[in-house]
């Protein structure tokens, strides 16, 4: 606003070239205060007084006017002398209006991705009216939370984010188990730039054109006529994505209380369940209140307990021999289920080398009886006899009402069905305890090809094992047969340099494993022998 425009007065002091923005005030910097205005008041009345005194006690032949005028320009100088005193300024006013921050929090877990089945009359109209969508297609499931939420903001040009952009900037929060900041919407009739302007790469400026060329500014005016035609986008929010792990409420209000800065409002909007951090969230709520920040909530979704019976896993060994029976551990969760019996299918998937079924069978069809709800548990056993990779579908028929049916199917990780055994030298000083343990446990398993060589056996024994041997390999040729040697305590008269270069060629070259168990007996001599050093 022009200080000329405010105050003839001032306009007349500062001449017609005063250019400066804002509201002129006239202050006084030396004003006194409290009892200083007194002592100022005094000092008036004595001025006056003194000039009244000099007035009367003029000489007699002065004429009446030449004293009234003596008398005025008396007290002009001395009140001019005040003012000076007082140090009269002229100080420009300029208001901004700083609108406050709304945090719009949306829920963004897996649960915002249901697609419910509504039920209620009135649930269905009031989410009909908000989305502008079908009832039936309400009904059928059509449609997500997250695509729900979304409409209801888009609705009628965006007029729920308008009237939100009129009470202060928009910050627009996605949380799960994290919290994302997505977006700033900034206040209606902020200086601020726009959303849109947000966007603008760095280094673009707008550019004008030169009034002295016609074509340049014709394009000019059709532009500006375009964008006045095209829609408001700056109201537009950034689409929800529902694939968080969790909800956690409060993570969520921590992190706004704790950044509260101009926060005047916490809106959150999800499904109302909180499955994060176990903080107090009541106490949160206390702190809100203490810093005068509201919190307002926007229930989205079926309220009524869904039913339905999910795979939650499968379970199943990564490998396993030809003719090995295994067993195929699958976990359900039910919700809201009455007590049944269900069918749940087993499907084999058989892979090629590159990982891609080539066929898939019904292998088996078991009962799942549904006592109890929450976590349920069904075991599949399995068979296979022929080398290969396989993966396994389990696949639970839906029940009446289900709120959910695209979890009633869970593919397992892959079996790998291998003839080839992997192989174990085991080497001891000699029958400890820990020696035979292992090497039962070793010999009974299936998967592995093993041989021992107890140094103290009598020579005219054979060695025990699955492939028995008649002498310890000393070669990388013969060591690189297996793929893992075990020394328990050996005796290192046994071993010589050769023996050590052919393990460190073993470790380096065949990616072989050596694992070493010190014993009482041997250990000290082995760690101090020369020839040893290697191994060491």
């Amino acid at each position: 606003m022009s200080l000329i425009g405010q105050n003839s007065f001032l306009r007349m002091l500062l001449g017609d070239d005063a250019t400066r923005e804002g509201v002129p005030q006239l202050q006084w910097v030396n004003m006194p205060e409290s009892w200083g205005v007194f002592v100022l008041i005094g000092i008036v009345i004595l001025i006056a007084g003194a000039v009244l005194w000099l007035y009367l006690h003029e000489i007699s032949t002065c004429p009446f006017p030449i004293k009234l005028c003596l008398a005025v320009l008396r007290f002009s100088v001395m009140l001019m002398l005040i003012l000076l005193f007082l140090n009269p300024s002229i100080r420009f006013t300029h208001q901004h209006s700083l609108k406050p921050n709304i945090a719009l929090a949306r829920d963004a877990s897996l649960s915002f991705s249901r697609q419910d089945h509504f039920t209620e009359p009135e649930l269905i109209a009031q989410v009909a009216s908000s989305t502008g969508w079908n009832s039936d297609d309400l009904q059928n499931g059509r449609y997500s939370r997250a695509e729900i939420l979304s409409r209801a903001f888009d609705r009628n040009d965006h007029e729920i984010v308008d009237a939100l952009r009129e009470k202060g900037s928009l910050r627009i929060i996605d949380f799960s188990d994290v919290v994302n900041n997505v977006a700033l919407l900034p206040a209606k009739g902020s200086v601020g730039p726009s959303s849109q302007q947000l966007g603008t790469p760095p280094g673009e400026t707008n550019r004008g054109t030169s009034v002295d060329d016609k074509s340049e500014s014709i394009e000019s005016d059709d532009a500006v006529a375009a964008n006045q035609q095209s829609p408001d986008q700056s109201n537009v929010l950034p689409p929800l994505i529902a694939n968080g792990k969790g909800t956690d409420m409060w993570h969520l209000l921590r992190e706004l209380l704790n950044d509260s800065s101009r926060l005047s409002a916490i809106v959150i909007a999800g499904d109302g369940q909180h499955n994060g951090s176990d903080g107090d969230l009541l106490e949160l709520a206390r702190q809100a209140a203490e810093k005068k920040i509201p919190i307002f909530t926007i229930g989205v979704g079926d309220p009524s307990r869904p039913r339905n019976l999910a795979v939650t896993d499968v379970y199943v060994r990564d490998k396993a021999q030809p003719n090995e029976p295994f067993e195929i551990e699958v976990l359900f969760k039910a919700e809201d289920v009455q007590e049944s019996e269900v069918a749940v299918e087993l499907i084999q998937h058989e892979l090629n080398a590159a990982g891609t079924s080539i066929s898939q069978t019904t292998v088996s069809t078991e009962s799942l009886k549904i006592e109890s709800q929450g976590r349920l548990r069904l075991n599949f056993q399995q068979t296979l006899r022929e080398p290969g990779k396989f993966t396994y579908t389990v696949r639970v028929q839906p029940i009446s009402g289900e709120s959910e049916t695209s979890d009633n199917e869970l593919t397992s990780s892959i079996v790998e069905v291998v003839d080839e055994k992997v192989k174990v030298l085991l080497v001891a000083g000699g029958p400890s305890w820990e020696f035979q343990l292992v090497h039962r446990l070793l010999q009974r398993d299936p998967m592995i090809s093993l041989s021992s060589w107890l140094q103290t056996m009598d020579e005219d024994r054979s060695q025990e094992g699955n492939e028995p041997i008649s002498q310890l390999p000393r070669t990388i040729e013969e060591l690189g047969h297996y793929n893992v040697i075990m020394l328990f305590d050996p005796d290192p008269r046994e071993f010589d340099e050769e023996w050590v270069e052919a393990i460190q060629l073993f470790s380096r070259r065949q990616a072989g494993g050596v694992f070493y168990m010190a014993g009482r007996k041997f250990t000290n001599m082995f760690m101090t022998l020369n020839r040893l050093r290697g191994f060491r």
